[in-house]
C-alpha cells in the first residue's frame, strides 16, 4: 500500500491546525485593554471583581484577609460568581502584591480569570465553568510572571487555559477539559495535571512532566525554544518512547515565515495513570 498519500494528509492536518494554534494567543492578547469586565444576569454571593493596581485589593474587592503572603498579603477566598452572558468573573491588571484566590466557584462566564500585567498571583482549589462562546477562556494571562495554578478543575469548552508572555510558572494537579494554550512563555512547569478531551499547544520554554495527558497533543514550537517531555500518560501504556508529529516555527510579524515537521519524544512514558490528589 502507498504510504505517501496518508503522510501528506497528516502533515496538511498537522499544518492546519497550527495556523489554528498560532492564532488563539493572539486573539487572547489582541485589544486585550479596550476589554472592560461586563456580565448579565449576575449570581452567586458576590459580584465579579475587577482589581487595577495593589491598592484595590480591598474588602469590597472580594479580599477576605491576608496570606498571600510575603508579609502576609492578600487573599480572595471561599466566593460563588454565576452569571449568564459575556465577561470575566475575577480580574486582576497591573498588580505585583502577593496574592491568592482560592477556594472559588465560578460559572456561566464567557471567561473564568484573567491576570494582565500581574506579579506574584496564584489561584487555588477553585472550580471554573465557562459559558459556551467561541473566545470562551477558563484563565488568560499575558505579560504575568511568578505565577502558580494548583489544584484547579477548569472546565471549558474553547481554551483552558491561554498564556501569552508568561514567565516563571508553576502549573500542576488541575484537572483541564479543553485545550490549553501555552505561547511565547518561558520557564513554565506544567506537571501532575490531567488534561481530559482537549490537546495541547505549547510555545516557548516549557517542561511538561508526570501528566495524564488524556487525548492527543499538537506541540508548536518557536525556533530556538525547547519543550522537554518526561514521565507523561499518554492515554494507553506505552512500552517504547511516545513520539509526537509537532511543528517548529520562526515567527513572523503578522504569520510565522518557517514551518518544519519536528519530532518531540517522550522518552520513558508512564505505563499507568497518576493518580493525582
Amino acid at each position: 500500500m502507498d504510504k505517501n498519500p496518508l503522510i501528506r494528509k497528516g502533515l496538511a492536518v498537522g499544518i492546519i491546525l497550527f495556523f489554528v494554534g498560532t492564532c488563539i494567543i493572539p486573539a487572547i492578547a489582541q485589544n486585550i485593554d479596550e476589554k472592560v469586565p461586563q456580565t448579565i444576569c449576575r449570581g452567586g454571593d458576590h459580584d465579579p471583581i475587577h482589581i487595577d493596581g495593589n491598592d484595590q485589593f480591598t474588602p469590597e474587592n472580594g479580599v477576605t484577609g491576608g496570606d498571600g503572603t510575603i508579609n502576609n498579603p492578600y487573599l480572595i477566598e471561599n466566593w460563588v460568581f454565576i452569571a449568564v452572558g459575556s465577561g470575566q468573573a475575577i480580574s486582576i491588571w497591573n498588580t505585583d502584591a502577593y496574592f491568592i484566590i482560592r477556594n472559588c466557584t465560578i460559572r456561566g462566564f464567557q471567561d473564568g480569570i484573567w491576570f494582565i500585567r500581574v506579579a506574584n498571583g496564584g489561584i487555588e482549589e477553585t472550580t471554573i465553568e465557562t459559558t459556551p462562546a467561541w473566545d470562551e477562556t477558563g484563565i488568560i494571562i499575558v505579560n504575568s510572571q511568578n505565577i502558580k495554578i494548583t489544584d484547579n478543575t477548569i472546565n471549558s469548552d474553547i481554551t483552558n487555559l491561554g498564556l501569552e508572555s508568561a514567565y516563571n510558572m508553576s502549573i500542576s494537579r488541575n484537572t483541564f477539559t479543553g485545550w490549553l494554550v501555552i505561547g511565547g512563555s518561558n520557564n513554565i512547569i506544567f506537571s501532575y495535571n490531567t488534561v481530559i478531551n482537549g490537546s495541547l499547544h505549547v510555545g516557548g520554554n516549557c517542561i511538561l512532566d508526570s501528566n495524564n495527558l488524556m487525548t492527543y497533543s499538537e506541540i508548536y514550537v518557536p525556533l530556538f525554544s525547547h519543550v522537554k517531555l518526561r514521565h507523561n500518560y499518554w492515554g494507553e501504556p506505552k512500552i517504547f518512547p511516545k513520539f509526537i508529529i509537532g511543528t517548529i516555527y520562526k515567527p513572523g510579524e503578522d504569520h510565522p515565515v518557517l514551518i518544519l515537521p519536528w519530532f518531540f519524544i517522550d522518552w520513558r512514558p508512564a505505563q499507568v495513570p497518576y493518580v493525582i490528589p
